[in-house]
């Protein structure tokens, strides 16, 4: 009776067994296997995602497109992390711009939103650009590009006008301005030599 009591309290006063741990491929780091099954399933959930993001195609030059990435937790638990995202093409208004940073929730879904302009005609990548992190370790990151035919179409000049990027939608609005200041002047003085 004694000896089964000194084993159960030396079995009690045991430390845990050690988790058993794997070499994690989603980190290249030797994780418990739980925890390396985690992060790979909030891997797998970013790479979904990124596998069902799509920009309309065709688009006309200053068509407005709204495109999403969104990724879901459902299922087997996966471990917290961090999505940067950014979108970005040239000859593309993009906004926001610049990568967007958001944590990826224990359940539900983080939805990332652009709003993307067709600016000038022809065949034209987007390309979208994820960095994933978790635990202070950099998972993934993932390039998609995707190809968009902006569609050259019959434009008024004012479409065409709207169609420009902001900046030189700026140096034209500057430039008239400074011409107009320009005339101005130049009736002013030409008033003021009259009434000499």
């Amino acid at each position: 009776m004694r000896t089964a009591t000194a084993a159960a309290l030396a079995l009690a006063l045991a430390p845990p067994a050690a988790a058993q741990t794997v070499a994690c491929q989603a980190t290249g780091q030797t994780l418990p296997k739980a925890d390396c099954d985690a992060l790979g399933a909030l891997q797998g959930r970013v790479q979904g995602a990124l596998s069902r993001f799509h920009a309309p195609d065709p688009m006309r030059p200053g068509q407005t497109a709204s495109l999403e990435l969104e990724v879901r937790r459902a299922g087997a638990p996966s471990a917290p992390g961090v999505l940067t995202a950014a979108l970005a093409g040239e000859g593309f208004e993009v906004s926001p711009e610049g990568p967007q940073r958001k944590a990826l929730p224990a359940a539900g879904a983080a939805t990332w939103r652009w709003k993307v302009r067709a600016l000038q005609p022809g065949r034209r990548p987007l390309t979208l650009t994820a960095s994933l992190d978790a635990r202070g370790v950099q998972l993934s990151s993932s390039v998609r590009r995707q190809w968009v035919t902006v569609a050259e179409s019959r434009m008024t000049p004012l479409q065409r006008l709207q169609a420009l990027p902001k900046g030189v939608k700026l140096a034209l609005v500057l430039l008239v301005g400074l011409a107009a200041l320009l005339l101005a002047r130049i009736a002013v003085r030409a008033t003021l030599d009259r009434r000499r």
